[in-house]
């Protein structure tokens, strides 16, 4: 898998249920955002300080990003991936 987002990425994120922007590295955003609890519904939307792109993340888990070629998830060891395409049953 080819990683999308650098982990050391310095990012603004608007947290939209409290309408408030944070800076952070984005490691220390992916792994905040995985330890969450269940009952913790955020709707996120980070931005890179440089460069043209957002990911949305939304509450009930979905995620939509703008600027970037490929769809994305968020993996197990705090990176952003690109997913793996399916291929066709045979």
């Amino acid at each position: 898998m080819a990683t999308l987002v650098p982990q050391e990425t310095q990012v603004l994120l608007y947290f939209e249920n409290y309408g408030k922007v944070v800076r952070s590295s984005w490691m220390n955003f992916a792994s905040f955002y995985l330890q969450r609890e269940p009952w913790q519904d955020y709707d996120i939307c980070a931005f890179p300080e440089v460069g043209a792109w957002c990911i949305a993340l939304t509450h009930n888990e979905r995620i939509v990003v703008a600027g970037m070629d490929a769809p994305v998830q968020l993996a197990p060891n705090n990176s952003l991936h690109a997913r793996q395409p399916r291929r066709a049953a045979a």
